[in-house]
């Protein structure tokens, strides 16, 4: 079975898309379907040339074959003869390695003398370097819910496909992939180390199962010259079949290589062998280096780049301060090849938190102010935290507001670092009820001897929940033209609730009535009771 999925596959990634792009180097002019000379990556990717001629990057390597016997030579755009092979029929061989200090442009292979007569004996085929600069940081921007947004520029360029990842301290490393539900549950959690296959469960292994692991890349081949490439979907990498026993939690496997693993942008596919049968998962990963690779979906930020300009933003307050970006990748296509740039971002961020104990929660409390000291390049407030990026650490950061108690000056050590200030705080809990059920749209306030504290708005079915240091406290809620007032003395740990009711103004109406048939009433008893008690006398 497997044997059969991987013949289709072989029959898909034979397909060519084609798509235009202008190189500015020569690509295979007019050559003829026949020609009796392959080109590749390896010799698992060879190739007649009258399908299409390789373009090369940095680090892959030309093999060459034909099924007579020839003699070539590998010449560079200037015209330097870098290698030459007497080709054997039907023997692939290692013409040349291209390196980072290889001219880009337009290379040629020469025949030079074969057995038999050809009607062409120079073919012509690309070599391109990373020609993409890094994107620069412009400027960036704090907000009160910590966001931290990114501007970035790069050059007016050819490339395309370009997209900009985020990531932090520590990558995800990690490409998740689903467990087949007939096997068990949660995913199979897959990291690189080198030429290793590092396996792990974020789930549960159920029975017995087998797979494997490919990483597939778009490699690009000029048709009949320099304004069309074809895209085609080539097999990098692969491990041997895996087996993993009921309840397993950990494995690795060893890729072997197809080609050159270039830098960029790969599918990592996954083909489980399971007793309902093959099914295959994907995941999208980065290799930014020969060792590693990055989750694409696990970036900390990520955008699309359509102009010379575009924006990251990162969230301070969400994600874990190992997350909070350091480094941005650019990726990008030049001339139907993956590339990638690394742009180290030098930000760096902390975040002053004052939390109410013992609830281990933001504050409430609008009257928090913060100060900060020297060496603090940008800051926003908000929800009890304050965000900043220094240009160098340690900092201190006054804090002022925090009820009876003093004014505080709190010292940040270092940076990617998330201090707290606790203070000694009670819960209180306010829900505002119409005519006996729960209403929304009660303005609900907290006023304490600086003026307001906090401010809520009630919702039908959950209360309004606040955190206020030690202290006395007026707690005002509005509905419509009605208002009611409640005194509050917070005490550190006690959880106050308070309700609200409030009455429509026929309800009222209704109740002014039935008061006032009350009192009728009961002055009407009252005379009677008198009549009776003086005839009686």
């Amino acid at each position: 079975m497997r044997t059969s999925l991987l013949l289709l596959l072989l029959l898909l990634s034979l397909a060519a898309a084609a798509v235009p792009f202008q190189p500015g180097a020569a690509g295979a002019a007019g050559l003829a379907p026949q020609y009796p000379l392959s080109m590749g990556f390896s010799p698992s990717t060879l190739s007649p040339v009258g399908q299409g001629v390789p373009v090369y990057t940095t680090g892959d390597q030309l093999w060459l074959m034909s099924p007579i016997s020839m003699a070539v030579n590998v010449a560079t755009p200037g015209g330097t003869v870098v290698a030459g092979v007497n080709l054997s029929p039907m023997d692939p061989v290692l013409v040349y390695s291209f390196s980072s200090s290889d001219a880009a442009g337009s290379w040629s292979v020469t025949v030079l003398g074969s057995s038999e007569t050809l009607p062409e004996n120079t073919i012509s085929f690309a070599f391109t370097q990373d020609d993409l600069a890094p994107a620069s940081l412009t400027g960036y921007a704090l907000s009160g819910s910590g966001q931290l947004q990114m501007n970035f520029s790069v050059p007016a360029v050819a490339q395309y496909d370009i997209q900009a990842c985020a990531v932090g301290v520590v990558p995800p490393e990690t490409a998740s992939i689903p467990i087949p539900g007939s096997v068990g549950t949660g995913a199979l959690l897959l990291g690189r180390n080198g030429s290793q296959l590092e396996i792990s469960t974020g789930g549960q292994i159920l029975a017995p199962f087998e797979f494997w692991v490919e990483l597939h890349q778009n490699y690009s081949y000029s048709l009949g010259g320099p304004s069309t490439v074809a895209s085609r979907d080539v097999r990098v990498a692969a491990t041997g079949t895996i087996t993993m026993a009921s309840g397993e939690t950990a494995a690795n496997a060893t890729f072997v290589d197809y080609a050159q693993v270039r830098d960029g942008r790969f599918t990592l596919r996954a083909f489980f062998d399971t007793p309902t049968g093959i099914s295959v998962a994907e995941a999208r990963v980065l290799a930014p280096d020969n060792d590693t690779w990055i989750s694409l979906p696990g970036c900390s930020a990520t955008a699309r780049v359509g102009s010379t300009t575009f924006s990251l933003s990162a969230s301070l307050a969400a994600e874990a301060s190992t997350r909070w970006p350091t480094a941005v990748y650019t990726m990008y296509e030049s001339e139907g090849v993956e590339m990638v740039s690394e742009t180290s971002l030098g930000l760096m961020p902390a975040v002053l938190s004052v939390v109410a104990t013992p609830w281990g929660t933001a504050l409430t409390d609008s009257r928090l102010t913060f100060t900060p000291g020297p060496g603090v390049d940008e800051a926003a407030s908000g929800g009890g935290a304050l965000y900043l990026v220094a240009t160098s650490y340690p900092v201190q950061v006054g804090i002022s507001g925090l009820g009876g108690l003093s004014p505080q000056t709190v010292l940040i050590e270092r940076p990617f670092s998330l201090t707290q200030v606790q203070v000694n705080s009670s819960k209180l809990s306010v829900s505002a009820y119409l005519d006996g059920a729960p209403v929304s749209g009660a303005s609900i306030t907290i006023l304490g001897d600086g003026g307001t504290i906090a401010h809520a708005v009630s919702r039908a079915g959950s209360a309004s929940v606040f955190y206020l240091p030690e202290g006395n406290y007026t707690v005002k809620a509005a509905l419509g033209n009605a208002t009611q007032v409640s005194a509050l003395i917070s005490q550190t740990g006690r959880a106050s609730v308070l309700r609200f009711d409030f009455v429509t103004q026929s309800s009222q109406g209704y109740l002014y009535v039935l008061l006032a048939t009350a009192a009728l009433g009961a002055a009407a008893s009252a005379l009677v009771w008198i009549k009776v008690y003086r005839d009686r006398r």
